[in-house]
């Protein structure tokens, strides 16, 4: 009878592990180990991996060292050992010990694991020619989970030569294999919802936005994909300004940096509300939110992931825009970390990475020290963006160049964000030549205010009109007063009134006879 009990303990234990519970799994499968019963084995190979999930290299390593004395010819602990040593630092031993087990086992899923890890080792190192023949090992031998993760490296092999359309297609096909597996990893389909959302927001690809609303949905996410949820949450927050929804997307924010564990991504949620408010042409909520970003990273220690260095930069380009003396404090802070390369990402060879340096370096530069050195760097930074078909970024970085004079950038902000004509970017360069795209919000003469309302205005303001109050709209969609009376600012500064009642009054007079709801303002009400 023990042997049941155990096996169906083991089981929970990889049940455990693949909806993100680790620590849970990782006692059973200690325990089991322990006791050195007929799972013992298979136990041991559960707590190393979920060891090298947590991160945790250098255990991982001497679990499956100490499990291959054991058992000499445990294949998977060889494969296990070797990943582990390659993740703690020793990548030629680690590397070496990966191409001997794939060179020598004859069981297909030890050589599919064993060349799936070297197709990312050269994939880290930006070896694409050798990621790609080693991922076509590994995928002649994968099934199942092995499977989607070779999809989703093939992916991000496309994506780093500038095929995105390849790459959000074997997302797909990743996120479909993996949710048709019989085995279950919740973390590998948030690592897999992560870019498809990044993709969403940066091309832009409405349609893919809606998908990944859709997956995002029936997610319960894992504590261990908190910060792949994070960015899901932040990048389909921009996916609704890309939509010209800004307030669904200042409140996007808020609920992704109540996702936040920690403070370098909390900073980031409320450097991209500052960005929005700074759209919006209210400077004061847009410091308000960035000088909170700047409180948290000072707070913080110094970003020793990969990760949090590159939202450490990502923060430092948009805080350029709003005080460059603060984004140059962050920008020499940048320059003093470690650039190092940890198995999984490549900062230096990244080339979004050298865009975002660029462009935040460019507008600095522009404002504090020589200008048509910063102007040179942000046209630099442009010309990447377009190379990476990052059409958002682009847009931002020609309105940059706008603010700095350069007017005939603007012209290609229509083209860069023509599959979102209602961001607040597109709006602007659109109705009017004006260089900046946070110049005051009035509407140029002549024109009915009402035809320049984005569907969030138009509610609050047809509410309005209707008697609702400010606290009944807050209440009745699930917004804050804030967000609301924000609405109404920029409502006051388009209608030219200083007051509710005027802008009642005026907006009734200006009221077209018929209005013309668009669809998305139709589903609100509804």
């Amino acid at each position: 009878m023990p042997r049941p009990k155990a096996v169906s303990t083991l089981t929970h234990a990889y049940e455990l592990f693949g909806v993100g519970t680790y620590d849970e799994a990782l006692q059973i499968a200690s325990a089991t180990a322990r006791a050195r019963g007929p799972e013992a084995a298979d136990a041991a190979l559960l707590g190393i991996r979920i060891l090298l999930r947590t991160g945790d290299a250098a255990a991982a390593r001497a679990e499956a060292a100490a499990l291959l004395r054991r058992e000499p010819r445990n294949e998977t602990a060889a494969v296990l050992l070797g990943i582990a040593t390659f993740r703690a630092g020793d990548a030629p031993d680690g590397l070496a010990r990966l191409e001997a087990v794939h060179r020598e086992s004859k069981a297909r899923a030890v050589r599919a694991e064993a060349a799936y890890h070297l197709a990312w080792a050269a994939y880290a190192d930006r070896r694409l020619d050798d990621a790609d023949r080693w991922l076509s090992a590994s995928l002649d031998d994968a099934a199942d989970l092995q499977a989607a993760r070779g999809f989703a490296l093939s992916a991000w092999l496309l994506e780093a030569r500038g095929e995105f359309a390849g790459a959000v297609r074997l997302f797909r096909l990743a996120l479909s294999t993996v949710r048709a597996s019989a085995e279950r990893d919740d973390f590998l389909v948030g690592s897999i919802l992560h870019p498809l959302a990044v993709f969403a927001a940066e091309l832009p690809d409405p349609q893919l936005a809606v998908f990944v609303r859709a997956q995002d949905a029936k997610m319960v996410w894992p504590a261990s994909a908190a910060e792949h949820r994070f960015q899901v949450a932040v990048h389909l927050a921009l996916c609704t300004l890309n939509d010209g929804d800004a307030d669904g997307a200042l409140d996007g924010l808020e609920r992704a940096g109540a996702l936040a564990h920690h403070a370098t991504l909390r900073a980031e949620a409320f450097i991209e509300t500052a960005d929005i408010f700074r759209l919006l042409g209210e400077p004061v909520a847009a410091r308000r939110s960035m000088l909170r970003a700047a409180d948290l990273f000072r707070g913080a220690p110094s970003p020793a992931r990969i990760e949090d260095q590159i939202a450490f930069l990502d923060v430092a380009c948009v805080a350029a825009r709003i005080d460059p003396p603060l984004a140059s404090e962050w920008l020499t802070r940048y320059s003093g970390m470690r650039k190092d390369d940890d198995g999984r990402f490549s900062l230096t060879a990244d080339r979004r990475v050298h865009a975002l340096e660029l462009q935040a370096r460019g507008t600095v530069q522009a404002v504090l020290g020589d200008r048509a050195q910063g102007i040179a760097l942000l046209r630099d930074a442009r010309e990447r963006w377009d190379a990476l078909q990052y059409r958002r970024r682009a847009a931002y970085a020609c309105a940059d160049l706008v603010a700095f004079g350069e007017t005939a950038d603007g012209r290609r902000i229509g083209p860069l964000l023509d599959a979102t004509p209602h961001h607040p970017l597109a709006v602007a360069f659109a109705r009017t030549p004006r260089a900046n795209a946070s110049a005051s919000s009035a509407p140029p003469a002549g024109e009915n205010p009402w035809d320049l309302l984005p569907p969030s205005e138009r509610r609050v303001l047809e509410a309005l009109c209707d008697g609702i109050s400010v606290k009944q709209m807050a209440a009745s969609w699930n917004r804050s007063e804030f967000t609301i009376r924000n609405h109404l600012k920029r409502l006051f500064a388009k209608f030219e009134v200083t007051r509710s009642p005027a802008l009642v009054a005026r907006a009734l007079a200006l009221r077209p006879l018929v209005m013309a709801e668009s669809p998305r303002s139709s589903r609100k009400r509804s």
